[in-house]
This record gives structure tokens, sequence and C-alpha cells, in this order.
């Protein structure tokens, strides 16, 4: 799942250089789900209902 973030950025990169968006707009979207993805793999990771 960490593995989504570097391909978020690299799409970032190239939509900002294809489409009229600038490179902050761009990188501000990669980061905010950049910030979602580390926020499910280690502040709230999923928990097993049967484990204690």
């Amino acid at each position: 799942m960490l593995g989504t973030v570097p391909v978020v950025f690299a799409v970032a990169l190239v939509i900002a250089t294809v489409a009229n968006v600038s490179m902050g707009q761009a990188m501000f979207v990669a980061a905010t789900i950049g910030v979602f993805v580390v926020d499910a793999c280690y502040l709230n990771p999923p928990i097993d209902q049967g484990s204690t």
C-alpha cells in the first residue's frame, strides 16, 4: 500500500506537465493522498477483529 505514494507523485508530475495544472496544485493533491495513505498504514492501521 505504501508503494502507491511514489506512484501518486509520478502521476501528479505527468499531469502537471501535460495538462494546464500548476506544479504546486498537483503536488498538493499528491501530498494529500500521501498523508491519507500514511494515516491508513501507520496511525490507524487495520485491526483484526479476532486478535487480542
